[in-house]
């Protein structure tokens, strides 16, 4: 009896023993188990990050990295009608752009008062690229130019130089001589619009509309787009009042038509001003380029 009670511990003693051992084992398996999940769990999360795009990794923020950034290129195109250069937009219905530039002039820095009051006082949205010299000695102008919700102002560069990065010229006119003197020309004046105006441009039209396509990047990674014309109305201000109204006459939808606001002793103002009612009879509507230009 004795043996049999030592026989029935010693069993129990086995048990005991065996129970503790597979708990020790499945304690072990769910470990290694849930170790397993956790490295699954964060490798999906890692996967699900997304990697930034060529697009992102290859836009410069700043003079130095754009310098860096065009090292070495050599442009291929040169015009106004460049690569990547805007020069019309999709119109929903009838819709036209009339843009005016202010540009540097030797003689003097005055504004067609006539012309602007006109489309100030008719409502007419028209888009202004001033140039950063034009806006340093006709700032008062500017300044009520802005208050009209109607007009806005975009970059047309701080001396009004062609856009190139190799010295090219336009008109016989003297272009930026590399991607240093592009930043410059266009971030300069950038600036300077936006401590005059209280808003950042987004667009940019160099002088005489004439640009290479790394002035095009380059205006690009700053964050404006190079925007010229699909209708020179006054020809670069040379034209008669007779011409450019029957060039406004042939305008279609969608089009950008690009006339000059420093030159009051032209023929424009009048121009426009015969031009706009006509236009507007035939059903056309004017915007602004931020408005149909994303």
């Amino acid at each position: 009896m004795k043996i049999f009670q030592n026989k029935y511990l010693l069993l129990i003693l086995i048990g005991i023993i065996l129970i503790l051992v597979l708990m020790l084992v499945y304690l072990s398996f769910r470990g290694r188990k849930d170790k397993v999940n956790q490295n699954l769990q964060t490798t999906a999360t890692v996967d699900i990050v997304p990697s930034p795009s060529p697009t992102e990794s290859s836009v410069a923020t700043n003079k130095q990295e754009i310098l860096d950034k065009y090292a070495g290129r050599e442009a291929q195109e040169w015009g106004d009608s460049t690569s990547g250069v805007i020069k019309d937009f999709t119109a929903q219905g009838k819709q036209i752009a009339l843009t005016l530039d202010a540009c540097p002039r030797s003689t003097d820095q005055s504004f067609d008062k006539r012309l602007i009051d006109y489309l100030a006082q008719n409502n007419i949205p028209a888009t202004l690229f001033i140039s950063g010299s034009w806006a340093e000695k006709n700032r008062e102008n500017l300044d009520e130019i802005v208050k009209n919700p109607n007009f806005e102002i975009e970059n047309h560069g701080m001396d009004h130089k062609p856009c190139s990065s190799k010295g090219e010229s336009a008109f016989g006119v003297k272009g930026t001589e590399n991607v240093s003197e592009i930043y410059d020309e266009i971030e300069t004046s950038a600036n300077l619009l936006e401590e005059f105006t209280g808003k950042k441009v987004k667009f940019y039209r160099s002088g005489t509309g004439y640009a290479d396509e790394i002035c095009v990047g380059v205006a690009e990674d700053i964050g404006e787009k190079v925007v010229n014309w699909s209708l020179a109305a006054d020809g670069g201000a040379t034209y008669s009042k007779d011409k450019i109204e029957s060039l406004l006459d042939q305008i279609e939808s969608g089009q950008i038509a690009i006339v000059h606001m420093n030159h009051p002793e032209g023929p424009n103002a009048e121009a426009i001003i015969e031009s706009i009612p006509k236009l507007q009879s035939a059903g056309f509507d004017f915007v602004k380029l931020e408005d149909v230009i994303n």
